[in-house]
């Protein structure tokens, strides 16, 4: 049947096409990625170059950059006021941890810009007892995720920080107020 030989050679077309297309994609890939660690090889370069001309105070806000701390309350930011009304009687809180996903500060410098100490030095809560703390670990993000239910109305308790926290959280004070409604 000559349609077949037609469709086998058509096929045979397409697969060659198809071929050279990965072909030149693998290239262009490794092109793209070639140029990339050559960039990252060039910053890690400046950056030792340049750590040499700061001061320590420098270095300690250039660390504290790379980290982000964020405490939300059912996904919604704490106001710098400190103080905030729920009409939820089950919710979270939850307080993370974000490194930046490329770090180019040599580690004895980057993990000074990370909160001193463990989490718990950080924030307690006092008023109630969660009814479950849950942890989240990633490469990137770590937090934790404080579970509260049935809480009854007109209840208030309070979330205090640290000072350090505080500051990065660029809150006004160190109590945070949560009344239920």
């Amino acid at each position: 049947d000559p349609s077949e030989g037609d469709q086998a050679s058509e096929i045979e077309s397409l697969k060659e096409e198809y071929e050279f297309e990965i072909e030149s994609l693998k290239e262009e890939y490794k092109m793209v990625t070639d140029d990339y660690k050559e960039a990252i090889a060039r910053y890690e370069n400046f950056v030792e170059k340049a750590i040499d001309y700061l001061s320590e105070d420098d270095l300690l806000l250039l660390a504290k950059g790379e980290w982000d701390y964020e405490i939300v309350i059912n996904e919604e930011p704490i106001p710098s006021s400190g103080e905030i009304d729920i009409s939820e009687s089950d919710f979270e809180i939850a307080f993370s941890e974000r490194r930046t996903d490329f770090q180019i500060l040599p580690d004895e410098i980057y993990n000074e810009g990370a909160l001193s100490g463990d989490y718990f030095d950080h924030l307690t809560i006092e008023g109630v007892e969660p009814n479950d703390i849950q942890r989240t670990d990633g490469t990137i993000v770590t937090g934790f995720i404080y579970e509260f239910e049935s809480l009854p109305s007109n209840t208030s308790f309070q979330l205090v920080l640290s000072d350090e926290l505080k500051e990065r959280l660029e809150l006004e004070t160190n109590t945070i107020t949560i009344n239920i409604q």
